[in-house]
């Protein structure tokens, strides 16, 4: 936009200074706000500290991009924060690196005429030096007032700190005062978004040696370097950074095409699940990483030494030179005699377990096999004592008794005749039968009285 394009500036009134608020915007931020601004610190007019004592900081031009196409010019507030090195050196103190309350100047500044619209924000701190080449990182959470034309420099300054009035004011409520721990804001020295690896590196170039390269050279068999662990959080960070820059590119490439925001939202979220789930399964090699991702490199590393401690049956507690330490191989000599032993113990006692079950169960069969054959016993007896016959017969002649039965084949029957059951009488067998017909006996037995009785008991027991 040229001069000829933009509208000329209000004059600023008196009428307008006396009805300005103390407060603006609302309780809480609104679209377009907040609104993230990025880069690095320029040299400017260098007006804004010489002419009215409000030193200010320069973004470039295209770092105001975001905030340009979608507000107006005019007087802004927020937060900033610069960080503290500059080519690899701190420069700044720590206070001057915190996060501070800013106010922002977004315009042609009409006052003195400029031919570009430019970005120039003060930070209400006192810098003891210049920041010039600084990386800083603002966040506008509201607007203040239009940009205004002066007829003078004194209410030029009136009305800037007024705005800076107005400014701790509006971040003063809560809402607005917790956006100074906004991620966005985190040019802290060592934070690992910045690309450090977390690793304190010495600088052996400007330190005074007091050793010589052979003393140094001794020292590493005594104590040879060690594989550095890599730091789990930072990879994940890492992996997690990736597979959303793939999500971002997918959702601008939908967003060009016209794609409908809940289409556009439903793929790039299928889109991170299958991503986060390859990257957790993923194992890079060592050789596809960039030098600088050293925890990267190094996790690659160790899974490759674990292989290789695999593939040659080394165990995992091996360290190297433990082989020519007496007193350590003494002490692992103790220790797997102590576990050997231990579980020769273990292994006696489940021996001695099994034999007393075994037992235990062979004592168990005998008794089942007892009782069975008891059983069988009781049974058997119940059986024959069943088809045993006890009845009464009438005589027919006073020494001869005819009794009629049948009986199963190879049978041997036994017959007892008496008067009494405390009377028993010698018989003989005179005759047999078979199984289709009844057995015919003739009885013959001896008695102490000349005449038998009328009727005699009889009891047949049947043996196999």
């Amino acid at each position: 936009m040229g001069l000829e394009d933009r509208a000329a500036a209000p004059v600023r009134t008196e009428s307008f200074r006396e009805t300005r608020p103390q407060i603006v915007g609302p309780e809480v931020p609104q679209k377009p706000f907040p609104i993230h601004l990025s880069g690095v610190v320029q040299r400017g007019f260098g007006r804004g500290g010489k002419d009215l004592g409000c030193p200010t900081a320069n973004l470039p031009d295209e770092s105001i991009a975001p905030m340009s196409s979608v507000t107006d010019t005019g007087v802004y507030y927020g937060y900033a924060q610069v960080s503290r090195e500059k080519d690899g050196r701190v420069v700044l103190s720590e206070e001057d690196g915190k996060v501070l309350p800013m106010v922002m100047s977004l315009g042609w500044n009409p006052f003195y005429k400029n031919e570009r619209m430019t970005a120039e924000i003060h930070i209400m701190h006192d810098f003891k030096t210049d920041f010039y080449g600084h990386h800083m990182k603002a966040i506008v959470l509201g607007y203040i007032r239009p940009e205004l034309d002066y007829t003078s420099r004194e209410g030029l300054i009136d009305d800037i700190e007024t705005d800076k009035r107005v400014a701790l004011n509006s971040l003063a409520r809560r809402a607005y005062e917790d956006y100074q721990k906004d991620s966005f804001l985190d040019l802290t020295t060592t934070h690992p978004r910045l690309g450090t690896n977390g690793y304190v590196v010495r600088n052996l170039s400007a330190i005074r040696s007091h050793q010589s390269v052979h003393d140094r050279a001794g020292a590493w068999d005594v104590a040879p370097p060690k594989h550095r662990e890599p730091d789990a959080e930072i990879l994940e960070h890492e992996r997690k950074r990736k597979v959303e820059v793939k999500c971002l590119e997918l959702q601008l490439q939908l967003e060009d095409e016209g794609v409908d925001e809940d289409k556009i939202e439903e793929q790039v979220g299928e889109l991170r699940t299958k991503l986060l789930a390859e990257a957790a399964s993923f194992t890079q090699n060592a050789k596809a990483l960039k030098p600088s991702d050293t925890h990267g490199i190094a996790a690659a590393k160790k899974e490759e030494l674990s292989k290789m401690a695999r593939a040659f049956g080394t165990r995992s507690d091996y360290h190297e030179g433990d082989a020519f330490d007496r007193e350590k191989q003494e002490e692992q000599r103790m220790r797997r005699t102590a576990e050997r032993e231990e579980r020769d113990r273990q292994r006696d006692e489940e021996r001695a377990k099994m034999l007393a079950q075994k037992e235990k169960w062979e004592a168990e069969r005998k008794e089942r096999d007892r009782l069975r054959r008891r059983e069988e016993d009781r049974r058997r007896k119940e059986k024959e004592e069943e088809e045993a016959a006890s009845f009464a017969i009438a005589s027919s002649s006073p020494t001869h008794l005819s009794l009629a039965f049948a009986t199963p084949p190879s049978s041997y029957v036994a017959f007892a005749f008496t008067t009494s059951p405390q009377t028993r009488f010698p018989i003989t067998l005179i005759s047999s039968g078979s199984r289709q017909a009844p057995i015919r006996v003739a009885l013959s037995c001896a008695v102490p009285s000349p005449s038998l009785p009328a009727v005699w008991f009889c009891r047949a027991t049947v043996e196999r």
